[in-house]
């Protein structure tokens, strides 16, 4: 009996003189073309963790969360619901500007 190697061997050699054997498709010079119209038709790959991908979320969540944010500042200083001493105490930080200056 032939050891499994040797068979597979042999296997191996009777597929590849097989393949060798077919002829070549013929080729037009649109196939570019054909090739890029088959790999557009095939479905789009599927998502590992199913469901949305999280970059697509942030992405269509980030513009509205900085729309919203804006307006309900807007809404915030038009109605004096925000002082604009508290306001300028939110942006000021007396304590950066002095180590800033070098005190």
């Amino acid at each position: 009996m032939k050891s499994r190697g040797m068979l597979v061997h042999r296997l191996v050699q009777v597929l590849r003189h097989a393949h060798a054997a077919r002829p070549l498709p013929p080729l037009d010079s649109r196939w570019p073309d054909a090739v890029m119209r088959r790999i557009r038709s095939l479905p789009e790959p599927a998502v590992a963790g199913g469901g949305w991908p999280f970059d697509l979320l942030v992405w269509r969540l980030a513009p509205a969360t900085g729309a919203l944010a804006l307006l309900t500042l807007a809404v915030l200083l038009q109605f004096s619901l925000i002082s604009d001493a508290e306001l300028f105490r939110l942006w000021y930080n007396e304590s950066q500007l002095l180590s800033v200056a070098g005190f």
